[in-house]
């Protein structure tokens, strides 16, 4: 009975509780919903409304300054055709009508760029350039072909305005006010062409071509357009201020001299005569012509105030509507204000009457929660309120329980018997369904870090322990050693040719190559050796005890012959093969120093030949040191500019005139003088500092350039720089190159970058891809070396060439007439692509004979010239050049 009565009160309260959120919501949707929908949509039209008025205001003002143009161009054509020197145009003012016509165009270049129309934009710029070089005419025939363009705009500005001006209140107003800017704008256009028609008649139809405009149609047109105007002005919703404007205008001198003039015109030509013009005098006949086109130009004013005033009463009409919808928007936010207000005092009555015993409940609840007494809580406040403080006692037993539980669960002793308890009830039942999960989740989180713990440390591929559990394990192994006097060695295993296995083949294929050579490195170890995998296609033995280095290098030859036997993989049986490093752990010895000396044995190895075995010794540590201080002199030349570039001029096949050098690296060793490239070259190329190397040269070189620039000799000599293959394939090289043109503000057809053929072959995607941005923008490119590689002819259709450098090695031997063979071939193949071809290392008369015969282009050797420096080029080149002159 009490469960049936605590259930109808709480029904009671929520129907109360749902009744006056209800209320005030009803109420506010009542009120607003459809004045804001109504709203926005009027809010939307007047923003689509004056958008459509701006437009129509800059089409109708630059119609008026295409006219002020227009008058000002037949002003000096009618001066020009009647013989006037332009001069005597000053006698009307020409200067400040020159002027007027300017500050004309500049608004007009404004009103343009504001309506955003290319075609007319296009037209009038072909009107002015015609006026500018004098022919009268074209220009004439543009501008009649802007004003038309012009005012097809000014029709569809007022069309799209009397439409947008429909469902609004004063729309009808509005309409009125469109179709007056509309008629008035009509007038202005049909009153200019009515004064250029009197001009013509003044000086005579014969004096002017390709006339358009006969009078007497001008003046029909013109009648026709007033009448118009004349009628919109009569409807409804027309202002005051607007019909007294165009009374103005009416009473106007402009319009009243143009209107007697042309009636005076029409009346002599319906006589069948002419008006006559008194010419004898120039500066006369000029005051005479040009009159009207003051009077017109007065007249367009008048149209100007007119068209203005109607804009501006349209304006007051749009804002009016807008200050009105924006007056009821402030009456509806009040009403919801008050809506808001009625229901800020109903939630606080629900506060007093629910909330407050809640509250009172709650704070009970976490004393009760925080420990502070074991006693049932006193039923308080509302029957809900007291029926929830009598099943909160019941469950508090159940609570305590699930609290020792929970405790036991913290301390991780999920096997305790507590946990086997469970409550009566249907709460007590659940509490211990969540102590059940939470015993579950705990057992599970233990699994999980276990797994874990041995992910961290294994490779996740061939489940081999990985590099960080393997220097744990190198150090324990080493500590041993040392306190038992054992010996233990370190054998780095890397494999041959995996990433040819990978393109081939596909990278599941080289999973299951890894997967194959872990199991077979394991299979060939004994029990207490620790295999492991580095990472990618290496793997890390490390054996202990170890007999001595000879036992070592039995346990790398084994597992060496071990991986070598074929492999069956899903699309094809490979043989792989892996280089073995070894290092025998001294005293000493640390793990990283271990690893490090089982990597230069393996770098032995890997020059030696695929599958080969190389144990580490002193001579390699001493290599290493001596490395490792060539690297810090390379970085320290870099730093201190002991480098310096020296060049080798390239000549002419025919003129045997220079027409490019070659930049060549040296390096001036502080202690040691003069060091060959090739003693620091390939080393640089195997590690990064070659990219710093190829900086500097760029740098430099391009500097160089652009101090030859105004010398007479060397300024129309190209340069071609060496750059290496780790630099093409890093993506550096463009912004590098295009960083020190600009710098130096050097041309890029005047630099070559040349690169050998085995750098190309590296990566050939990435390769074509840096040498096309720099050919793009003009620089030219150079393959070195060639004939060396194996650069196939579809490699060479797809690589961005202009230049082929035939290898020294075939030009040494043209005797031989394999190599005169090849060199043949490769001149034919160098023309065939478009591209040019430079024999290098031409040191005799008769290799230069014979390269000329077989089409080499230029030459590069001895020869001709050393590599020499800046200085000593200038000299050479001069020199070479006073002799063939």
């Amino acid at each position: 009975m009490s469960s049936l009565h605590a259930l109808g009160a709480g029904y009671r309260m929520r129907t109360l509780l749902f009744a006056v959120a209800l209320v005030p919501l009803l109420g506010l949707g009542w009120l607003s919903g459809g004045q804001i929908r109504r709203g926005l949509e009027v809010r939307s039209q007047l923003l689509a409304l004056q958008e459509s008025a701006d437009r129509l205001h800059g089409g109708v003002e630059l119609e008026i300054r295409l006219l002020e143009e227009h008058g000002y161009l037949e002003g000096l054509r009618l001066a020009t055709l009647m013989g006037f020197p332009l001069e005597m145009l000053a006698i009307v003012g020409g200067d400040d009508l020159e002027t007027a016509a300017s500050e004309s165009a500049a608004s007009a270049d404004g009103l343009l760029a504001d309506l955003e129309d290319p075609l007319l934009a296009e037209t009038v710029a072909a009107a002015r350039t015609a006026q500018m070089e004098g022919d009268f005419d074209t220009a004439s025939r543009r501008y009649g072909e802007a004003l038309a363009i012009a005012r097809e705009r000014v029709v569809d500005a007022s069309a799209d305005l009397v439409i947008r001006a429909g469902g609004i209140e004063d729309g009808s107003a509005i309409v009125a006010m469109a179709r007056v800017v509309e008629a008035s704008s009509s007038v202005q256009a049909q009153q200019s062409l009515m004064a250029l028609a009197y001009f013509t008649e003044l000086v005579g139809v014969e004096y002017i071509e390709d006339v358009d405009f006969p009078l007497v149609r001008a003046e029909t047109a013109y009648e026709r357009e007033m009448a118009e105007l004349q009628h919109q002005l009569q409807l409804d919703g027309v202002p005051t201020e607007v019909t007294r404007a165009h009374a103005r205008l009416l009473e106007s001198f402009g319009v009243q001299d143009i209107d007697a003039r042309v009636a005076e015109a029409v009346a002599a030509a319906a006589a069948g005569t002419r008006v006559q013009l008194d010419l004898d005098e120039q500066g006369e006949a000029i005051l005479l012509i040009a009159q009207p086109y003051l009077s017109g130009q007065e007249s367009l004013d008048y149209h100007e105030a007119l068209t203005d005033t109607t804009l501006v009463e349209l304006g007051a009409l749009v804002d009016t509507a807008w200050n009105r919808e924006r007056t009821t928007n402030i009456a509806i936010t009040l009403g919801a204000l008050g809506v808001v207000i009625a229901t800020i005092g109903a939630v606080l009555l629900v506060n007093r009457m629910v909330v407050v015993p809640l509250t009172e409940l709650a704070a009970s609840a976490e004393r009760l929660r925080q420990g502070d007494g074991d006693g049932e809580l006193e039923p308080h406040g509302p029957l809900e309120v007291r029926a929830g403080a009598h099943a909160l006692n019941e469950a508090m037993q159940h609570i305590h329980r699930a609290e020792r539980q929970a405790l036991a669960l913290a301390a991780g002793r999920i096997d305790d018997p507590l946990l086997d308890e469970v409550p009566a009830g249907p709460l007590g039942a659940s509490l211990h369904a969540a102590v059940e999960r939470l015993r579950e989740s705990l057992a599970e989180r233990e699994r999980f870090r276990r797994r874990l713990a041995h992910e961290a440390t294994h490779d996740g591929l061939t489940g081999l322990p990985n590099r960080s559990a393997s220097l744990a394990h190198l150090e324990h192994t080493i500590a041993r050693a040392r306190r038992s006097e054992a010996t233990a060695a370190v054998l780095f295993v890397d494999l041959d040719g995996f990433k040819t296995v990978n393109d081939q083949h596909g990278h599941q294929a080289g999973d299951l190559l890894l997967q194959a050579v872990a199991r077979r490195l394991v299979d060939q170890c004994r029990a207490g050796d620790h295999v492991a995998r580095l990472g990618g296609d290496e793997f890390l033995v490390v054996a202990e005890p170890i007999e001595d280095p000879e036992a070592a290098m039995d346990l790398a030859r084994r597992l060496a012959e071990a991986v070598r036997r074929p492999i069956d993989l899903e699309r094809g049986t490979v043989s792989p093969s892996a280089c073995v490093g070894v290092a025998v752990a001294g005293h000493a010895a640390d793990p990283d120093t271990l690893i490090r000396d089982a990597d230069l044995a393996v770098y032995q190895a890997k020059a030696e030949g695929p599958g080969a075995v190389a144990l580490c010794t002193d001579e390699m540590r001493s290599r290493q040191v001596e490395e490792a201080d060539l690297e810090a002199a390379i970085r320290a030349a870099i730093e201190n500019e002991e480098f310096s570039l020296h060049y080798q001029s390239t000549i002419d096949a025919g003129t045997s005139l220079p027409n490019s050098v070659e930049a060549l690296v040296r390096w001036a060793r502080p202690g040691l003088g003069m060091v060959r490239p090739d003693d620091f070259i390939p080393f640089a190329e195997r590690t990064d500092l070659i990219i710093e190397i190829d900086r500097w040269v760029i740098e430099r070189g391009i500097s160089q350039l652009a101090e030859w620039h105004d010398d007479p000799v060397l300024g129309d000599l190209s340069m071609a720089l060496n750059v290496s293959g780790r630099h093409l394939v890093r993506g550096e090289l463009y912004q590098t190159v295009r960083g020190a043109l600009d710098r130096h503000g050097v041309a890029a057809d005047r630099l070559t970058i040349e690169v050998t053929e085995s750098a190309l072959l590296e990566d050939l995607a990435a390769a074509a891809q840096s040498l096309d941005r720099l050919r793009a923008d003009g620089v030219r490119i150079a393959i070195d070396d060639f004939g060396t590689g194996y650069t196939s002819l579809a490699h060479l259709r797809t690589l961005p060439v202009d230049i082929l450098k035939i290898d020294r090695s075939f030009v040494a031997n043209l005797d031989n007439a394999d190599d005169l063979s090849l060199v043949k071939l490769i001149v034919e193949t160098g023309h065939l692509l478009g591209a040019r071809v430079t024999a290098e290392g031409v040191e005799t008369d008769d290799q230069a004979s014979i390269l000329r015969r077989l089409g080499s282009d230029t030459l590069q050797g001895y020869r001709f010239a050393r590599p020499l420096t800046a200085a000593e080029l200038t000299a050479a080149v001069e020199q070479l050049t006073a002799a063939s002159v």
